[in-house]
């Protein structure tokens, strides 16, 4: 009698600390149908829902971001590749929370190998700068992946982008893309 409590008490704790159980066990399901919305980003149906499912941890440039050193979209480009990737492969997803867009936030695999990582290894996204991870090496492992992808020039490294991070912040802020921030100092006469 013993032992059930002593599993049934810490159990109920997580629930009144309102944590959810995909943190302990993330789900996964097979994505049935999909359509790619841009570079970390797709709309899938999963059993009978349709779902905006947002890949983690990478960041694709935005749709209609400009490549800084030639014409085109950088945001296109992720796209595609993302389309590249996903063609003709079962998909399956594993996922535990939601954003605060509602969207699900996951990785998703083919054959037991990560999209998001082929993303990265083909330079065709960057890691999220508030991307969280399990552990110093997993961090460490990811970071070596867009390095030689860097390093290599792949993908969005030949043309020159920049961060979808940063490039959101310009946005935000209404600074003409491309020029950097000045400072204006008024003279006193």
């Amino acid at each position: 009698m013993r032992r059930f409590y002593q599993i049934l008490l810490p159990l109920t704790g997580l629930f009144f600390n309102r944590v959810e159980l995909t943190d302990l066990w993330p789900l996964k399901i097979k994505v049935l149908e999909y359509k790619v919305l841009d570079g970390d980003t797709i709309k899938a149906r999963l059993g009978g829902f349709h779902e905006s499912i947002r890949l983690i941890p990478i960041d694709a440039p935005e749709m209609g971001q400009p490549f800084l050193t030639q014409n085109g979209d950088a945001g296109d480009y992720s796209k595609q590749c993302l389309n590249r990737i996903l063609k003709d492969h079962s998909l399956e997803l594993q996922w535990g929370k939601r954003d605060m867009y509602g969207r699900l936030l996951g990785e998703l695999f083919i054959q037991q190998k990560s999209v998001s990582k082929l993303m990265v290894q083909k330079g065709c996204s960057f890691l999220y700068v508030y991307s969280r991870f399990s552990s110093k090496q997993e961090k460490t492992s990811w970071i070596q992946l867009q390095r030689i992808a860097q390093k290599k020039r792949v993908g969005l490294w030949a043309y020159g982008v920049m961060s979808p991070y940063h490039y959101r912040k310009y946005k935000k802020k209404g600074r003409p893309f491309g020029r950097p921030y000045q400072k204006h100092h008024s003279r006193k006469n």
